[in-house]
Order: C-alpha cells, then sequence, then structure tokens
C-alpha cells in the first residue's frame, strides 16, 4: 500500500473507509508524528541555542534523535 499513490490519497482514503481499528491506527500515527516532530524541533532549538546538555546528548549519540539532530545541523 505504500507504493499506491500519494500520501494525501492513502490518507484520504483511510478517512474514507468505515474501519474503526485503522482510524484508531491513523490517530495513533498522527499523535506518535506530532510528538516526535516537537520533539525534535526543541532539541534542535536547543542546540542552535548552544544548550550545554543537548549538546552532550547528541555528542554521546545515544538515541534516535541525537543521531537525527546532528545529521539535521551539518545541512543547516
Amino acid at each position: 500500500m505504500t507504493n499506491i499513490g500519494s500520501p494525501k490519497l492513502r490518507r484520504f482514503v483511510v478517512d474514507l473507509l468505515p474501519w474503526k481499528n485503522l482510524h484508531v491506527v491513523r490517530d495513533i500515527v498522527d499523535i506518535m508524528h506530532s510528538a516526535s516532530s516537537e520533539i525534535f524541533e526543541s532539541k534542535k532549538r536547543a542546540l542552535l541555542n548552544g544548550d550545554e546538555d543537548a549538546t552532550r546528548q547528541v555528542g554521546q549519540k545515544k538515541d534516535v534523535m541525537s543521531i537525527l539532530s546532528q545529521s539535521t545541523l551539518l545541512h543547516i
């Protein structure tokens, strides 16, 4: 299913289908995406502002967000 149509089209189809469990999964994915984006952006802001704790965490590379933050900062 991931190769069929655009993400917008797939979302439209999911919204149309009367399948409660699919809608629950959609809502869970939305919450996870929102939370992870918020965490990532706050860590990125902390790094750009020179927060020592955030810099140390990214330097240790012990979590996915730190690795993503480091690779994102290389592209800024």
